[in-house]
C-alpha cells in the first residue's frame, strides 16, 4: 500500500526558512517537531506514514552525515556522502510509490525533517539568512525540484541504477562527475527513462576512459544537446541495446570533435 508522506507547498517553505537556523535545527532534532503540523498529507490513496518511519529516515541520514564530519566539520568528501544518501533513499520503501515524484514531499523532508543537513551540506552560515540573493543560500536547496538537497539524489539513484543483479550496481552514480549528473538528471525528457539514462552513463564512462586528456564537461554538454535533439525525432527507448549503444557512442564522438 502507498505510504502517504507529509507535503509542504512553496509558500510554507518560504515561511519556514525565514525562521532562525537555531530554531529550525532544534525543532528538527526534537522529532516529531511542532513544525510537522504545518504540513499537509493526502486524504486518500494510501495510508499515512508512521512517525517511526520518518524518524528512521532522519536518523539514518544524520548517521551517514556524521561519518563525514557532521555537525563539527565541513563536508569535504561530498560525492561519497551523496552517493551513500542516494543509495539509501533509492532503497527506501517510502518512495516506491508516486510520493517520491512529488516536489512538495521532498520540500517537507528538506525544510522540516532535515534542515540541519541541508545547511551543513551547502555550508550555509548561521549568521546569514537563507533568503538572501547569494546563490549558495538559494531556496532551491529546500523547496521541491531537481535542486532539492535530497530529491536530486533520489532522482540520480533511480535513473542510474544498474539493477539488483549487477555487482557494480551503483558505479555510474559514484563515477559520473557532478556536471555530468546535472546535465543528465535536469533533462526530464531523458532522465525519465532509466534505461536511456543508464545507457548514457555507460557511454560517458567508456568515453571518459579513452579521453583522459580531455575535459569531459564540454563534451557532455554538447552530447546532451545532440541526444535531446535526436530523441525528439525518434524515441531512443525503442532502440534495441546494440543500436542504442552505437548511437550513444557516435554522439559522444561527434561531441568530442569540437573540443
Amino acid at each position: 500500500m502507498t505510504k502517504l508522506l507529509p507535503r509542504l507547498n512553496a509558500a510554507q517553505v518560504q515561511d519556514l526558512i525565514n525562521l532562525s537556523f537555531e530554531y529550525q535545527i532544534n525543532e528538527a532534532k526534537n522529532f516529531p517537531s511542532a513544525l510537522v503540523s504545518t504540513a499537509t498529507i493526502g486524504a486518500s490513496g494510501g495510508s499515512r506514514v508512521q512517525d517511526r518511519e520518518l524518524k528512521h529516515l532522519c536518523t539514518t541520514i544524520r548517521t551517514i552525515a556524521t561519518d563525514f564530519g557532521y555537525p563539527d566539520l565541513k563536508l569535504t568528501q561530498r560525492q561519497l556522502f551523496e552517493v551513500e544518501v542516494a543509495v539509501f533513499l533509492a532503497d527506501s520503501d517510502l518512495f516506491e510509490s508516486g510520493e517520491g515524484l512529488r516536489d512538495d514531499v521532498w520540500a517537507f523532508i528538506a525544510t522540516v525533517l532535515l534542515p540541519d543537513i541541508v545547511i551543513w551540506r551547502h555550508d550555509i552560515k548561521s549568521s546569514s539568512t537563507v533568503v538572501e540573493t547569494d546563490e549558495k543560500l538559494s531556496t532551491n536547496h529546500f523547496k521541491g525540484g531537481v535542486r532539492n538537497t535530497f530529491q536530486r539524489l533520489w532522482l540520480r539513484a533511480k535513473a542510474l541504477d544498474r539493477g539488483l543483479s549487477n555487482a557494480k550496481r551503483w558505479e555510474l552514480l559514484s563515477t559520473l562527475t557532478e556536471d555530468a549528473l546535472v546535465q543528465l538528471i535536469e533533462r526530464p525528457s531523458i532522465s525519465a527513462s532509466s534505461r536511456l539514462s543508464v545507457a548514457i552513463g555507460e557511454g560517458w564512462l567508456r568515453h571518459s576512459k579513452k579521453s583522459e586528456s580531455k575535459n569531459m564537461e564540454p563534451i557532455m554538454r554538447r552530447f546532451m544537446v545532440l541526444i535531446r535533439r535526436l530523441n525528439e525525432i525518434c524515441l531512443l527507448d525503442y532502440f534495441d541495446d546494440h543500436a542504442l549503444t552505437e548511437t550513444i557512442d557516435r554522439l559522444f564522438n561527434d561531441a568530442s570533435v569540437k573540443n
